[in-house]
């Protein structure tokens, strides 16, 4: 197996292996959406041929719409699914995922914000899902530009990064199409959240939130100093990608932009990882390298990950 599989997959096995042996048909699937960890897992798992799983690497725009069809028609859906975090209240809800409270309550410190990604409700003792994934942003960079130009890459705040990237966007002597690639895109149904955390993370980085999560007060929250400050450094940002423009920037392009020298700096989740470490298919992964975000006023970074859920329906259907 891949050795950048790491301990993720690996775990997932462990928990596939006395489902199935629970189940009358031999035989799990598990949904999942369209990335590198997707296609990592399904090669562990070709390496156990004993193992009849199959992983389905869906479109990332409809992730969410295609597990909740699955639930809804009940007929060869996925028998675990991989779910984005905020999903949880929603599925449970809904009773989409089965109630695995006596499963995990001697682990529950062993997992990554296991309450996070598997209490529901918030604060209650009822787990709903298991944490396999805790994620943060990080900046990849051009080492060698930076090094050319004796321009530091320890941004001491978001100010710097922004200095750098309208550097490098106008230095003709390199002619790189941006001067900072992100995941702008704002297109929902295309890219569902992708601008929304760029932007949460440089509203937290300022201080900033959505909202207040005692109070669920927005008002005043949403629009607040510290969010106008975000929003101005995010569209000067957004600037040092035209005049080709960042509209579409989707994950994947954000890493070609990076693997094939169309910009020196941006940022992405540490999710992402291992598509830069292939050379075949990220030229520039000798050049490369890996920091934390600027701190900000606050100094704190948006966290993300996914949990794995048993689906009620499809267990239903073999037991």
């Amino acid at each position: 197996p891949d050795p950048n599989v790491a301990g993720m997959p690996k775990s997932l096995l462990l928990l596939l292996l006395p489902l199935l042996a629970a189940c009358a048909i031999p035989e799990l699937a598990i949904s999942y959406y369209e990335n590198v960890p997707c296609h990592l897992l399904q090669q562990l798992l070709d390496a156990y041929d004993k193992a009849h799983v199959t992983v389905w690497c869906g479109n990332y725009s409809m992730w969410h719409q295609n597990v909740v069809d699955a639930f809804k028609d009940g007929k060869g859906g996925p028998d675990l699914a991989v779910y984005d975090s905020q999903w949880l209240g929603e599925f449970v809800d809904q009773k989409y995922l089965l109630d695995v409270t006596d499963l995990v309550k001697n682990y529950t410190t062993r997992y990554f914000q296991m309450d996070y990604f598997g209490v529901w409700p918030a604060g209650s003792d009822s787990y709903y899902g298991f944490g396999i994934t805790g994620n943060n942003y990080m900046l990849v960079l051009r080492e060698d530009i930076f090094n050319k130009y004796n321009f530091s890459w320890r941004f001491s705040d978001w100010n710097d990064l922004l200095e750098a990237a309208r550097f490098f966007k106008s230095n003709t002597s390199e002619n790189f199409d941006y001067g900072f690639v992100a995941t702008w895109c704002g297109n929902f149904d295309a890219c569902y959240d992708e601008m929304a955390c760029t932007l949460m993370q440089m509203f937290l980085s300022f201080g900033g939130d959505l909202w207040d999560a005692k109070s669920y007060k927005i008002k005043g929250v949403l629009d607040s100093t510290r969010n106008e400050q975000a929003m101005k450094l995010g569209l000067s940002l957004l600037e040092t990608c035209q005049p080709k423009g960042c509209a579409d920037m989707h994950f994947d392009k954000v890493i070609h932009a990076l693997c094939y020298g169309e910009s020196p700096l941006g940022m992405l989740w540490v999710f992402f990882g291992p598509a830069f470490l292939n050379e075949t298919v990220c030229p520039m992964k000798n050049k490369l390298h890996f920091i934390s975000v600027p701190k900000g006023e606050q100094g704190i970074g948006v966290l993300g990950g996914q949990g794995l859920g048993i689906m009620c329906v499809p267990l239903q259907k073999v037991v």
